[in-house]
């Protein structure tokens, strides 16, 4: 089975709480949280797989911060945003996030698909990768 390193980048701790709840029961994941962009950066040595972020961080601002992640690793990266503006979404889109999740009473369901369609993409590549070598 592989294993997939997730950041989780979310100053809130109640949100962060329920993130740790849903994701903690996926066997499959290595998860790390951080209060802030900061400390994220500071372990993208760990090479994430997927990073889970959100938006509103209380050091750097979202696309800031989602630049700097593309700039550094290859990680796909998901932001999770109670923002809604269509123009943010699609220039973060843009900039390269595989998915933007609102964050509503459903947003753990989203959240749980977008990660099981992320496992499949970085398995397939994976495997690809080792057949070329």
């Amino acid at each position: 089975m592989d294993r997939f390193c997730v950041f989780v980048v979310e100053d809130d701790k109640m949100y962060q709480r329920m993130l740790s709840y849903l994701l903690q029961k996926e066997e499959d994941l290595d998860i790390h949280f951080f209060d802030n962009a900061t400390s994220c950066l500071e372990h993208l040595h760990l090479q994430p797989d997927i990073i889970s972020m959100d938006y509103t961080l209380p050091d750097i601002e979202g696309k800031a911060f989602l630049l700097k992640l593309k700039s550094s690793c290859t990680a796909e990266v998901i932001v999770l945003s109670s923002q809604n503006d269509p123009a943010t979404v699609t220039e973060l889109l843009k900039a390269g996030v595989y998915d933007f999740i609102v964050k509503d009473l459903v947003t753990k369901h989203k959240l749980k698909n977008t990660l099981q369609h992320l496992r499949e993409l970085i398995s397939l590549r994976r495997k690809l990768l080792s057949l070329s070598n």
